[in-house]
């Protein structure tokens, strides 16, 4: 059972490992995201010289024209806190975000969760080089001690017959070994 329970851990962590890096590392990216955004569409974070700003509510109107089947619930400006009003389920809703990117520690809060997310990222990884060096050194001991690792349920036939010198390709009543 201990076999096992181990072999189970092993496979699970490898398999949960890319997804750990993957939620490490988009993690990390979330804790920045105003600043990712403004960086790669500044041209959507600036009003034109000469056109009028849109107020929350004209900005509402025109998404909602755009697309019938979008509908929007809510707007939070930069600075805006997270509401506490409504159902607990809304809440929860609401501070989801601000919780998962750190956001609602201010700028030490996404720093911790940006590294946070950089060190599961690097975590998944060495753990993964760690297990297949691992593997890689208890085989060249077995190898080392002349130890040969059988398949389960034995070894292979042609492996004892090739270690004996006999071949199943030689005529009947003829040596099959070499000169």
């Amino acid at each position: 059972m201990r076999g096992f329970a181990r072999k189970l851990h092993r496979y699970a962590g490898l398999t949960l490992a890319l997804f750990l890096v993957i939620v490490g590392l988009t993690g990390s990216a979330l804790a920045f995201y105003e600043e990712l955004d403004a960086w790669l569409n500044p041209d959507l974070m600036h009003v034109p010289p000469g056109r009028p700003a849109l107020s929350a509510s004209e900005l509402v109107s025109r998404i909602e024209a755009w697309d019938d089947r979008m509908r929007v619930t809510n707007v939070t400006l930069p600075g805006d806190s997270v509401p506490l009003e409504g159902s607990a389920a809304d809440v929860i809703y609401r501070l989801q975000f601000p919780i998962h990117s750190g956001q609602i520690l201010g700028l030490p809060g996404r720093i911790i969760v940006f590294l946070a997310g950089i060190v599961a990222a690097v975590l998944s990884v060495t753990g993964v080089v760690i297990w297949a060096l691992g593997v890689r050194r208890r085989a060249r001991q077995r190898e080392r001690n002349g130890q040969r690792r059988e398949p389960a349920g034995g070894p292979l036939p042609g492996r004892r017959l090739a270690a004996s010198g006999t071949s199943l390709l030689a005529p009947p009543g003829e040596p099959s070994g070499g000169p």
